[in-house]
């Protein structure tokens, strides 16, 4: 486990080196809290904190998102083959190396929540206690499903090109942009097989929270983890016996 949280705090600081995700967050997080600000002033109204969650896990689900590149792209660098090869765990080397997108984009809520309150003239919103405890499940959430599309994409040397494909729809199906109201369509009953769906679902007001609710999404984030050591399996399976998954 120590070896575990030190890789992880490598691959996070490495991470964040890198300027291209630094402003992944910023302008994907604040350009939906411009749209939302310029609503809210259209309406005589300030930025409220349904807004500045709602530009917040936007901005995180962009940055998470980019770990469906991250292992095509340590294969591009030569060091997927190191990772995957190791005399330690491979697992352990995989799960640092993907948490680190999905850990990075929580810095989109306190950025959400700063430029909110300079657009609203030094009136900081007032976030529930409750909101703290969904932001970290759907960080929970975000992560696994990023094991999932990592691993997935690793089969095909195009993944760059298929990872934005993954931002928008997966958010709408979750949720994020669907109307304050109890009728949920046939789409947004497909989010319910998606773990993010009900933590941002709770944080945007679509539903309130149950114990059946929440029962349902431990078991489809648990669904989604087991589904991610399978494929995990499968491809170390053909990197290292069959050879046809490429390491390098």
């Amino acid at each position: 486990m120590a070896r575990f949280f030190r890789m992880y705090r490598f691959h996070l600081i490495q991470y964040m080196r890198n300027s291209y995700f630094i402003w992944l967050v910023i302008t994907s997080t604040l350009s939906l809290l411009m749209l939302k600000y310029i609503g809210a002033t259209s309406q005589g109204k300030m930025l409220a904190s349904q807004d500045v969650i709602i530009s917040g896990v936007f901005g995180m689900w962009t940055s998470a998102v980019t770990s469906a590149g991250i292992l095509h792209f340590q294969r591009f660098q030569g060091v997927l083959v190191y990772l995957v090869n190791s005399s330690n765990s491979s697992l352990v080397n995989l799960l640092a190396l993907v948490s680190a997108p999905a850990t990075f984009g929580l810095f989109a809520y306190p950025l959400s929540f700063l430029i909110a309150g300079l657009l609203n003239g030094f009136h900081f919103v007032e976030l529930k206690p409750e909101y703290y405890i969904f932001i970290l499940l759907f960080w929970l959430s975000a992560m696994a499903v990023t094991y999932f599309i990592a691993e997935l994409f690793l089969l095909t040397k195009n993944a760059f090109v298929y990872e934005e494909l993954f931002v928008t729809p997966l958010m709408i199906l979750s949720g994020l942009f669907s109307i304050n109201n109890s009728n949920i369509g046939f789409f947004e009953r497909l989010g319910d097989f998606i773990p993010i769906s009900f933590p941002v679902r709770i944080l945007t007001g679509v539903v309130s929270f149950s114990y059946l609710s929440c029962f349902w999404w431990l078991l489809v984030l648990i669904s989604w983890l087991v589904l991610a050591y399978l494929l995990f399996r499968g491809l170390i399976y053909k990197i290292r016996i069959q050879g046809e998954v490429e390491a390098m």
